[in-house]
């Protein structure tokens, strides 16, 4: 409370998992009796979770021995709290049952990735644009590749240059005129250029609904 988190200073923990709860049907289908816990629904590859070995289908019952008290949905944001604030490079010892068969492993944590709210961002205001970096969870959302390279851009206000010319909030550009905007330092290298150089117009390369297309901006 004394010396809060200042914004892109304290990342939490992260396992690199989906999960929901491990409810009374569920557990009681698998024969687990009153047995609660998690559910992992898909594990991020590169992630913790992947380097110990988790799986989708696993059940993850205990957490440093002692068993993880989530039956219902609601429950779930207690597991995700208790990984969160463990601290970035300890381990935790989970609890798993796969197949009928009850194992432990060793979980090292690693920083969550960068989220949106912590991204870099860049405003323009003659082209009333403004775009962040690309994070983690684009990737997810987008269903993007991991080499993709570019910005998306946030907002676009109404009657400006970008908005007049056919931007929208959540194209993802990779370029503009040829050069390449894997940054928000390098959009603003290449729009303040074109400023001062009082070009006529600009063509975004740009990917929108997983398709890629050209926008000319007068």
């Amino acid at each position: 409370v004394a010396q809060p988190p200042r914004k892109g200073e304290a990342r939490r923990a992260w396992l690199g998992i989906t999960l929901q709860a491990l409810d009374r049907d569920k557990a009681e289908y698998w024969g687990l009796g009153s047995t609660t816990g998690i559910i992992i629904n898909s594990v991020v590859p590169g992630s913790p979770a992947a380097v110990a070995s988790l799986k989708e289908g696993d059940l993850v019952v205990s957490l440093n021995g002692a068993p993880i008290a989530v039956s219902q949905e609601e429950h779930v944001p207690i597991f995700v709290e208790q990984v969160g604030s463990s601290p970035v490079g300890s381990e935790l010892r989970l609890g798993v049952i796969r197949e009928g068969k009850r194992f432990e492993v060793e979980v090292g944590l690693v920083a969550a990735p960068k989220s949106r709210m912590d991204a870099e961002n860049y405003h323009n205001p003659e082209f009333d644009l403004t775009v962040r970096e690309l994070v983690f969870q684009d990737y997810r959302s987008f269903d993007l590749k991991p080499d993709m390279k570019g910005v998306v851009v946030s907002r676009v206000e109404e009657g400006g240059w970008a908005g007049v010319g056919g931007l929208e909030s959540g194209d993802i550009i990779q370029k503009v005129d040829d050069r390449e905007t894997n940054s928000p330092a390098d959009l603003k290298r290449v729009l303040e250029d074109a400023i001062h150089r009082r070009k006529r117009k600009l063509v975004f390369f740009v990917l929108r609904g997983g398709r890629t297309q050209f926008i000319t901006v007068q």
